[in-house]
C-alpha cells in the first residue's frame, strides 16, 4: 500500500514532499523502518548498547536446565513468558511493517497493475494477498511445533498433559511463533495510518487484529500455548482456501474460484467443528483432571474451573458467531440471486414504450395492469390473488378514421396468450358522453396525451394513476378503469373494452411478430456492440495505465531536470580534471618506481647468486679440511712424534690442532710423496727452517699459517 501512496503522489506532484510531512512518512515508511532495524542490530557491535538491542532481538526470560532423556544428560534452553516480551514484539512488529511495504510493492502491485478492480476490491485484493503469505508461514512453523510434542495419534493427552511445569517451559522455536504472531497483528493498527485506509475498512480490520489479539496473548500469559497452536493452525488453513478463491476471483479466474469457493465451504464447517472439539476435549475434559482451586501466579498455573471455563465458552462462541456470519452471507448471496433473476424476469415481461404509425399525430405508451376477473363466489381468493399478480400490456394511440376522425385506441394484451387480446376506440361523439359521464375536465385532443404523460410520470412519491382491468365472466369484454386525482379531475374513469377476434387479431398478431423479430436483432446488435465497447474499453483502459506510468516516468526525469545546474556541472568537471591529472601523475611516479625496483631486483638477485656460489665453495673447502683434520689426527695417534716425549729427555712441545695449518687439498705431480710427508710437522718440530729452501716454498704454497695465539 506504501507503493500506491508513492504512485499518487508521484502523479499529482511534481516536487518531493518536505521532510517529516506526512506525505513523506507514508511513502517512505518502508525504508525508514528498514533503518530502524538496521540501527538496533548495529548496537550489537558495541559493548555500551548491545544490552540495550539484546531486549528488542533476543527473546528474553531464557534459562538452562539439565534435561533427561533416555538417561542421557544434556542442557537445553527454555524461555518463559514475561513484560519484557513486550519490547520484542515492538521490534517485530516493525520489522512485519517492512516485510509489508515490499510484499506490497514487489507482488501485489504489479498482480493489482493487470486487473481493473474498484476501491473496494482492491483493499479485498490487497488483504487477501498480505494475509496468504502470512498463513502459509503460520501453518508451516505451527506444524514444525506440533510435531515436536505429537510424536504419534496417541499424543493427543499432550495438549493439556505436563500442565503447567512443561507447557510454561517453551522451546526457542515456540517463543518465536507467539511473538511473531502478535507483532503480526499489533503491525495492522501502524497500516491504518501509512494505507490511508477508510473508517469501515479500519473497523473490520482492527476488529479482526483485536480478537487475535486478545486470543493469542491470553493463551500465551496463562500457558495455553500448546491448544493455542493447534487452533491457530486449524483457523489458517481454512483462511488460506478462502483466500486463494477470493484472489482467484478478483484474477478472472472463475473455474479456478468456483472449485477454491466450493473447497472453502467445506473446509469452513471442518475447521469450526475441529477448534469446538480441540477446544472441548482440552478445558472440559483434559485439564480438568489437574485442576486448582486458585490461580497461582508462581508456577504460572491458570488451571481454575472460572478460567477453563470461560476460556471455552470464549472460543465456542468465536466459532459460533464465524458460522452466524458464514450463514448469513450465503443467504444474503442467495437472496441477491433470486431477486437477480426475478428482476431479469420482470424485465422480460416489462412492456416497451412503442408508437402506433397508423396518421402523423398519435402518442403512445405501455403499462402493466392487474387482471380482476369478475368472479360470482368471492370465497375463492387464491384465485383472485393469483389473477392480480397477472402482468399485462397496455397500448393507448390515436389513429386517424377514414372519415378523417380521430379516434383514441386503447389496446391491452398478454404477451404469453396471443388470444387474449381486447381493444376499443374512443371518438369525438363517445368521449362527449363519456366526459358527462365521469365529469372528466379535459378535451378529447388532449385526453390520450395527458394519461400517456400520467403513466410515463413516476418520479412522484404517490402513483399518479392507477389502472385496474376487470374481465367478466364469460371473458368477451373487459372494463378498463383508470383511477386518477390529478390532470383528470376525477377518481374513476371506466372504458369497456371488446374482444378482438378474426382478422383484427391475425393482423395483431403479425404485427407482434414482426416486432418480435426486430426486437431481437435489435437486442443482438446491442450486445454485439456492447462487446465491442468492453474490448475498446478494456484497450483503453491499458492505454491509459500505460499513459499514466510514462507520465509518471517522465515527471521523475523532468524533476531530475529541474534540479540541473550547469555551473554545478561545470566545477565538478574542473574538479574531476585536476583528480584525474593528479592520479596519473602518481601512476607515472609508481611506474618509474616500479622500473628501479625491478633493475635493483635483478642486481639483487645476481648478487645473491654469486653468494650462494661462494656459500657452496666455501663449504666444499671446510668438509675438505674438515676430512683432513680426522686423517691428522689419525696419523699422529698411529706414529707419536719423538720429539714431544719427556721420557727421551726432549723438551716438551706442545703439539695443539690449533697449531696445525689448514691444509689444502693434497697435491698431485712429482712433489705429491714429498709434501705429503713433510705437511704432518711444523716448523719447530723441524728444527730450524730453510726460509729459501724448495721444501720451505713448496710448504707456504700448499700450507697456511697457523692462527697466532692471544
Amino acid at each position: 500500500m506504501g507503493a500506491e501512496a508513492r504512485r499518487a503522489a508521484t502523479a499529482k506532484k511534481k516536487g518531493n514532499p518536505p521532510i517529516l510531512s506526512h506525505d513523506f512518512i507514508i511513502q517512505n515508511h518502508g525504508d525508514i523502518m528498514s533503518c530502524i532495524l538496521m540501527l538496533v542490530v548495529v548496537g550489537f557491535m558495541f559493548p555500551t548498547t548491545a544490552p540495550l538491542s539484546s531486549i528488542f532481538v533476543v527473546p528474553q526470560y531464557n534459562e538452562t536446565v539439565a534435561v533427561n532423556v533416555h538417561n542421557v544428560q544434556f542442557d537445553a534452553q527454555i524461555y518463559k513468558s514475561g513484560v519484557r516480551d513486550v519490547f520484542t514484539v515492538l521490534f517485530y512488529t516493525i520489522g512485519w511493517i517492512t516485510m509489508h511495504a515490499i510484499i506490497q510493492e514487489y507482488i501485489i502491485d504489479k498482480l493489482q497493475r493487470k486487473v481493473h478492480l474498484s476501491k473496494s476490491k482492491l483493499y479485498k485484493f490487497g488483504e487477501s494477498g498480505h494475509h496468504i503469505f502470512f498463513a502459509i508461514y503460520s501453518i508451516a512453523h505451527a506444524g514444525y511445533i506440533i510435531h515436536e510434542f505429537f510424536t504419534s495419534h496417541n499424543d493427543f493427552k499432550n495438549l493439556w498433559a505436563g500442565y503447567p511445569e512443561d507447557h510454561a517451559k517453551m522451546n526457542l522455536s515456540t517463543k518465536l511463533f507467539f511473538i511473531l504472531q502478535l507483532s503480526y497483528w499489533v503491525h495492522h493498527f501502524p497500516e491504518f495510518y501509512f494505507a490511508k485506509m477508510k473508517k469501515d475498512e479500519m473497523q473490520h480490520r482492527a476488529f479482526l487484529s483485536f480478537i487475535h489479539i486478545g486470543f493469542i496473548a491470553g493463551a500465551y500469559i496463562m500457558n495455553f500455548q500448546r491448544v493455542a497452536v493447534v487452533l491457530l493452525a486449524i483457523q489458517y488453513l481454512s483462511d488460506v482456501v478462502f483466500h486463494i478463491a477470493r484472489l482467484a476471483h478478483f484474477l478472472d479466474k472463475r473455474s479456478v474460484a468456483k472449485s477454491a469457493f466450493k473447497a472453502w465451504n467445506i473446509t469452513f464447517f471442518v475447521a469450526r467443528a475441529a477448534s469446538a472439539a480441540v477446544a472441548g476435549a482440552t478445558f472440559w475434559y483434559g485439564l480438568r483432571q489437574s485442576g486448582v482451586p486458585n490461580v497461582d501466579l508462581a508456577t504460572g498455573n491458570f488451571n481454575t474451573s472460572f478460567i477453563r471455563l470461560n476460556s471455552l465458552i470464549a472460543v465456542l462462541a468465536l466459532q459460533l458467531f464465524m458460522l452466524y456470519q458464514f450463514v448469513v452471507f450465503h443467504f444474503g448471496r442467495l437472496r441477491d440471486a433470486r431477486n437477480r433473476k426475478k428482476g431479469g424476469e420482470q424485465k422480460k415481461q416489462a412492456p416497451v414504450k412503442r408508437s402506433d404509425k397508423r396518421t402523423d399525430s398519435e402518442s403512445s405508451a405501455q403499462e402493466s395492469a392487474a387482471v380482476t376477473p369478475e368472479q360470482k363466489s368471492p370465497g375463492k381468493r387464491k384465485q383472485k390473488a393469483q389473477a392480480s399478480q397477472q402482468r399485462l400490456n397496455l397500448r393507448i394511440g390515436e389513429r386517424r378514421l377514414a372519415n378523417i376522425d380521430n379516434e383514441v385506441r386503447i389496446e391491452i394484451y398478454r404477451p404469453d396468450d396471443y388470444r387474449f387480446l381486447f381493444a376499443d376506440g374512443i371518438t369525438r361523439n363517445t368521449f362527449t358522453q363519456l366526459r358527462e359521464r365521469c365529469n372528466i375536465s379535459t378535451d378529447f385532443d388532449n385526453f390520450a396525451r395527458n394519461i400517456v404523460e400520467l403513466i410515463k410520470d413516476r418520479e412522484t412519491a404517490t402513483p399518479p394513476l392507477q389502472i385496474n382491468c376487470v374481465l367478466d365472466a364469460a371473458t368477451d369484454s373487459c372494463s378498463l378503469e383508470l383511477v386518477s386525482k390529478l390532470t383528470l379531475q376525477t377518481s374513476k374513469i371506466s372504458i369497456g373494452l371488446k374482444r378482438v377476434v378474426s382478422e383484427e387479431l391475425n393482423n395483431h398478431l403479425i404485427e407482434a411478430l414482426h416486432k418480435m423479430k426486430e426486437l431481437t436483432e435489435k437486442n443482438q446488435q446491442l450486445e454485439s456492440e456492447y462487446r465491442l465497447e468492453l474490448e475498446e474499453k478494456e484497450v483503453a483502459n491499458n492505454a491509459i495505465e500505460d499513459l499514466r506510468q510514462d507520465l509518471n516516468d517522465r515527471d521523475d526525469h523532468v524533476e531530475a531536470d529541474a534540479r540541473w545546474d550547469p555551473n554545478n556541472d561545470r566545477v565538478r568537471v574542473k574538479e574531476l580534471t585536476a583528480e584525474v591529472a593528479t592520479k596519473e601523475q602518481t601512476i607515472k611516479e609508481l611506474r618509474e618506481k616500479e622500473a628501479g625496483m625491478i633493475v635493483e631486483r635483478e642486481k639483487l638477485e645476481a648478487e645473491l647468486k654469486a653468494r650462494q656460489k661462494e656459500l657452496e665453495d666455501f663449504q666444499a673447502k671446510q668438509h675438505y679440511s674438515k676430512q683432513m683434520m680426522d686423517k691428522f689426527q689419525a696419523n699422529r695417534l698411529a706414529h707419536p712424534s719423538p720429539f714431544g716425549n719427556p721420557a727421551i729427555g726432549a723438551s716438551p712441545v706442545s703439539f695443539r690442532p690449533a697449531m696445525v695449518p689448514a691444509l689444502r687439498p693434497p697435491p698431485t705431480g712429482v712433489l705429491g710423496p714429498l709434501l705429503s710427508t713433510q705437511r704432518n710437522f711444523t716448523a719447530t718440530q723441524l728444527g730450524t727452517p730453510l726460509r729459501n729452501s724448495p721444501q720451505q716454498q713448496l710448504l707456504a704454497k700448499y700450507t697456511e699459517p697457523a692462527p697466532k695465539e692471544k
